[in-house]
């Protein structure tokens, strides 16, 4: 790959995580409008005021879906599955809005969760493209792939557990009508969770990297079944803190397996051999000027403000483009 290609390539890549950091950070926005929307009286001037901000967001998705569409010209990478995604989002937004002019909350926080679920859909599949474009620049990309969405899964799931916890102290008796929301809003979130691992083990098995993962992650699903339909229950016990608990701790096995296996297999492809590499340090100034334009790119991007994970992300394809480079002199 020569240096303009990799400027390209570069810019594609920071583009897309610029449109998954705004679709994010809709979804979010979302969220917290569906929380303010639930169980609003049809009498309540609420919903005019809710209208308008949900009427915004859809506004704020046109931007997205725009650049999407813009990217996609010279990317294939922008799948037309995306932009579905994001069209799903748009159509139950603007729904959303119908239903609150008509008075009708319920139906409005409905439209509202549905539409985060579509942006959650697409930036897991903007995510997984990205992925796969790291995976393409070096062997060791479809390991990290995996590797980084076990360890967004596992956080997720940590920080789940500790609402859930938070929840069952607060309890005293029935649950409180704003503690049963609660309650299922935590649900969905598990829900989200079992999800994005399906997801992994499917794109795992598509891709060939199935073998590199722990058998267990079905049984991993099962578990998490168990306590979305306990929290559908309204079951907050001791025992439903435990699954949970059961739970972080396999996915947390599971990142383990993989780094065990990657060991050996980097100490087995070693044995016999004298391997002498110079890896390049991070934002060295003194590598050739034909990094220059893309360690430009790789300091705008992360000043954009983005989050520490999707700095190290942006870093790791730098790192991945900079060693093809190398290796290419």
């Amino acid at each position: 790959m020569d240096s303009m290609q990799q400027q390209n390539q570069m810019q594609t890549f920071t583009d897309m995580m610029k449109i998954l950091d705004n679709i994010i950070s809709l979804s979010k926005q979302q969220e917290d409008l569906k929380r303010e929307s639930e169980n609003l009286d049809p009498n309540s001037s609420m919903l005019d005021e809710l209208a308008q901000k949900e009427n915004n967001l859809s506004n704020n998705l046109n931007n997205i879906m725009q650049q999407m569409s813009e990217l996609s010209q010279k990317t294939f990478a922008i799948t037309p599955e995306m932009g579905k995604s994001l069209g799903n989002a748009k159509r139950q937004m603007e729904g959303s809005v119908q239903s609150m002019k008509n008075r009708n909350g319920i139906l409005a926080s409905n439209q509202q969760g549905e539409a985060m679920k579509s942006l959650n859909e697409a930036a897991m599949m903007m995510k997984s493209s990205m992925e796969s474009m790291m995976q393409g620049g070096s062997g060791q990309g479809g390991m990290m792939s995996l590797m980084q969405q076990l360890q967004q899964m596992s956080g997720d799931q940590m920080n789940l557990n500790n609402l859930t916890q938070k929840l069952q102290q607060m309890q005293q008796g029935e649950l409180t009508p704003q503690q049963q929301l609660e309650m299922q809003r935590l649900g969905q979130q598990q829900q989200l969770i079992q999800k994005s691992l399906e997801q992994l083990n499917e794109e795992a098995k598509v891709s060939g990297q199935s073998t590199k993962l722990p058998a267990d992650l079905e049984e991993i699903s099962r578990k998490m079944q168990e306590v979305i339909t306990d929290m559908q229950g309204e079951k907050l016990d001791e025992e439903l803190i435990q699954k949970q608990e059961n739970i972080l701790s396999k996915l947390l096995d599971a990142q383990r397996s993989i780094n065990e296996r990657d060991y050996e297999k980097q100490r087995e492809s070693r044995t016999g051999e004298n391997v002498s590499r110079n890896l390049p340090p991070e934002l060295d100034l003194s590598s050739p000027n034909s990094l220059n334009k893309i360690r430009d790119e790789l300091n705008k991007a992360v000043k954009e403000g983005y989050s520490r994970d999707y700095e190290d992300l942006i870093r790791k394809y730098y790192e991945i483009l900079q060693n093809e480079n190398l290796q290419n002199q």
